[in-house]
C-alpha cells in the first residue's frame, strides 16, 4: 500500500513547506531534483516508482495532485527541490545528492512548443542549452560554491557585498571558534564600534562585521596559524616575538574574505587592527580603537580612551597607537615598525622620531 499525502500548501502567509524535514531523515539517501518546469521530474519519479514497485509514499503536488513532488522508497527518496518548495540536502555527497534532468529533455518537443508560441503570441523564444549546476543558485552566488562561478563574477559579488550573511550569522559562526571570554570581548568591540560608526558616519554593517570577525582566528594555535598562512599564501615579516600576537590579524582578514565573502573594507580593517598602518580609513581607525578600549578592557586608562574616542576619534587613535607601543616596550620588546610608521603618519610628522 502506498501512502499519498501533501508536504506543502499555499496559505495566507505564502507557501508553507515541510519538504526540508524529509531531507533530515538519516535512514534514507535523498536525491533532490533540480530541473526546470516541463523537464520530466514528476514523470521520472512515477516511472521509477512503477519500475521498482516498492514505493512507500508518494508526495503529491499541492497545485496539481496528479503530479508527483516526491517519492519515498525504503532506502532512498526522490524529491523535487525547486520553487516554491526549494529544498537542499543538508550534507550533499554524504546524506544526499542532486539530480538534474536537463540533459534528457526532448529538444524536438521544445522546438515545437517554441514555434507555437512564436506563431500564436508573437513571442521571442530562445532555447539555450545549459548544464544544471549541482547546487542552488543562492548557494553559488553567496560563495558557498565559488568554484562554480566565473572568478570575476565571484569577486564582484564579494566586493559589492551582495548576498552577505546577516550579522547574527557572523556572530554564531565566530562564537563556535573562540573562548567565552574572547567572544565577550568581540561583542564589546562590536558595540563600541557601532557607536563610533554612528557618530563619525561609517557604514554600520561594515564596521560591525569587521568587529565581529576581527578575532575569528585568535583561538588557533601557532601551528594552525602557520598552516592557514601557507594555505592562503600569507607573507608576513613579523619577528619571532611578534608572530604569535599579530598573525591572527592576517589570517582573520583572509578568513573574512575567503570564507565569509567580506569586501576589502572589512578585511583591511581586520588586517590592521593589531598594528595600525600609515594610511588608515575611517573603518580601520574605528576597529583599531574599539578593539583596544571596549567595555571589557579594564586596564588603567581604558575608560579614558573610550571616552576620548566618543569625542575625538583621531586623538583616540593616536593615543591608542602610543598605548600599544608603550605596552610592547613594557614587555621588553621593540614595537613593530609598522606601528611606529602609523603613529608618525597620524602625527603628520614623518621626520620626527617617536620616543614616548
Amino acid at each position: 500500500m502506498v501512502l499519498r499525502f501533501f508536504l506543502g500548501a499555499n496559505s495566507g502567509e505564502g507557501f508553507f513547506s515541510l519538504y526540508p524535514q524529509l531531507c533530515r531523515e538519516e535512514a534514507r539517501r535523498i536525491f533532490v531534483i533540480k530541473s526546470g518546469p516541463g523537464s520530466g521530474k514528476s514523470t521520472a519519479m512515477r516511472t521509477l516508482a512503477q519500475a521498482l514497485g516498492d514505493a512507500q509514499e508518494e508526495i503529491l503536488c499541492s497545485s496539481d495532485p496528479a503530479s508527483l513532488d516526491g517519492v519515498v522508497f525504503p532506502d532512498l527518496a526522490l524529491l523535487d527541490g525547486t520553487a516554491p518548495h526549494v529544498t537542499e540536502p543538508d550534507f550533499p555527497g554524504a546524506g544526499g545528492d542532486y539530480l538534474t534532468l536537463p540533459p534528457y529533455r526532448d529538444r524536438a518537443a521544445l522546438e515545437q512548443k517554441a514555434a507555437q508560441l512564436r506563431q500564436t503570441l508573437g513571442a521571442q523564444v530562445d532555447i539555450i542549452p545549459n548544464a544544471a549546476l549541482p547546487a542552488a543558485s543562492t548557494q553559488v552566488r553567496s560563495g558557498l560554491a565559488p568554484a562554480l562561478l566565473d572568478p570575476d563574477v565571484a569577486e564582484y559579488i564579494r566586493q559589492k557585498g551582495l548576498y552577505r550573511p546577516s550579522l547574527e550569522t557572523l556572530r554564531q559562526a565566530v562564537q563556535k571558534r573562540v573562548s567565552e571570554k574572547r567572544f565577550a570581548h568581540i561583542l564589546g568591540c562590536e558595540r563600541l564600534a557601532a557607536q563610533l560608526a554612528a557618530k563619525y558616519g561609517a557604514d554600520d554593517y561594515t564596521v560591525r562585521a569587521a568587529a565581529i570577525l576581527h578575532d575569528c582566528t585568535k583561538g588557533l594555535s601557532e601551528k594552525e596559524q602557520l598552516l592557514l598562512a601557507e594555505k592562503w599564501h600569507i607573507i608576513s615579516d613579523y619577528g619571532t616575538e611578534d608572530f604569535p600576537a599579530l598573525i591572527h590579524a592576517d589570517t582573520g582578514a583572509e578568513t573574512a574574505k575567503r570564507e565569509f565573502r567580506m569586501p576589502d573594507a572589512v578585511a583591511d580593517a581586520i588586517r590592521t587592527h593589531t598594528t595600525g598602518a600609515e594610511h588608515m580609513t575611517l573603518v580601520q581607525k574605528i576597529l583599531y580603537v574599539a578593539d583596544l578600549c571596549e567595555e571589557t578592557r579594564t586596564y588603567p586608562g581604558a575608560a579614558e580612551l573610550r571616552a576620548l574616542a566618543l569625542t575625538d576619534l583621531d586623538a583616540a587613535y593616536i593615543a591608542a597607537l602610543r598605548r600599544t607601543m608603550e605596552f610592547v616596550r613594557s614587555q621588553g620588546r621593540t614595537p613593530y615598525y609598522k606601528t611606529e610608521l602609523a603613529l608618525r603618519a597620524a602625527l603628520q610628522t614623518p621626520e620626527k622620531e617617536e620616543t614616548t
